[in-house]
Parts: C-alpha cells; structure tokens; sequence
C-alpha cells in the first residue's frame, strides 16, 4: 500500500467515525426527546409552550450546561463559560433562559459577595438525572453487540482518547 492510499484510507476511516458519531447522537437525541415528552405528558405538563421548550436542541443546551453544573459543583459564570468553550455573553444568555424556564438558579457566593454561583434547581437535577438515564441505557443497549473483551478495549480507548483532551499539547 502506497503512503497517499494509506492516507485516503486513514482520512476515509475518520468520515466514517465522524458521520457514526452523529448519527448515534441523533439517536440519543431523538430518544431522550421523545422520552422527556412522554414524562412530561405523564405529569400533565402537556401544553404547547412545554412542547417546545423540550425541542432537541433545548434538550441538548440544558444536558450541556446541567453536565458543567455538575461536573464542576456549582461554578461561577467565568467557569461555566470555560467550561462550555464560549464567550461569557454567550453562557449568559444561555442561563438567563434556564433559569427563566425554572430549570437553573443564581445563587451568591459565601465567601465572595461579588460572585455568583450557578445550580440546578429541583426540577433541572431531575430533568438531568433522567437524560443522563437515557443515555446510559442506550449505550448498554448499544453495547450489546460487543463481547467483555471488546467492551473493556472500548472503555480504555475511549478513556486514552478523552484524556487527550484534557491535555492540549497532545
């Protein structure tokens, strides 16, 4: 095999990951969505504005933001902006619509008055909880197709490649 068809296929190989991965995220998506709407169709929260506040692309925003808010223990809006890789402004606007949907709240610092916290509400950790839910069932699922060997080769790769992340010199 010659170097440039060596190239093409490495460069073929890493569409083909690309357009997986989107497609399994669609999947996620579309599932988590059409759950999420028979949960709130279940707790009688069932009218148009609710219908639309849960779109794929709202779901997706809130699981990002609630997964910071997580994940960093209720950061600041400097850490939350660092964390979501946007402008401040930007993760702003973006609270500012969770919290006016009763799914995220400001709260003060205690050791700092002049900075504020950000915290998933009862409702928002609820919502989070249940996504992520989903979410973990789908991949078991997923994960059906692969013997314990293949699986445990998987969870290594993905760690080796989401530690990469971590460290941009890599």
């Amino acid at each position: 095999m010659t170097e440039e068809s060596s190239r093409n296929n490495y460069e073929d190989q890493i569409a083909g990951i690309v357009r997986n991965f989107v497609r399994v995220w669609i999947k996620f998506e579309s599932i988590v969505h059409s759950e999420l709407l028979e949960l709130q169709n279940r707790s009688g929260e069932s009218d148009n504005s609710r219908e639309e506040a849960h779109s794929n692309a709202i779901v997706e925003l809130f699981f990002r933001i609630s997964s910071c808010i997580h994940l960093l223990d209720n950061p600041t809006m400097g850490e939350l902006s660092s964390a979501l890789l946007m402008p401040l402004s930007t993760a702003t606007r973006m609270v500012d619509y969770l919290v006016s949907g009763g799914y995220v709240m400001r709260l003060p610092d205690t050791t700092d008055r002049r900075v504020v916290r950000v915290t998933l509400t009862t409702k928002g950790d609820e919502i989070h909880r249940f996504i992520e839910g989903c979410t973990a069932e789908r991949v078991k699922q997923m994960l059906l197709c692969l013997d314990s060997g293949e699986r445990n080769t998987l969870f290594a790769l993905i760690d080796k490649i989401a530690g990469s992340l971590e460290d941009p010199s890599k």
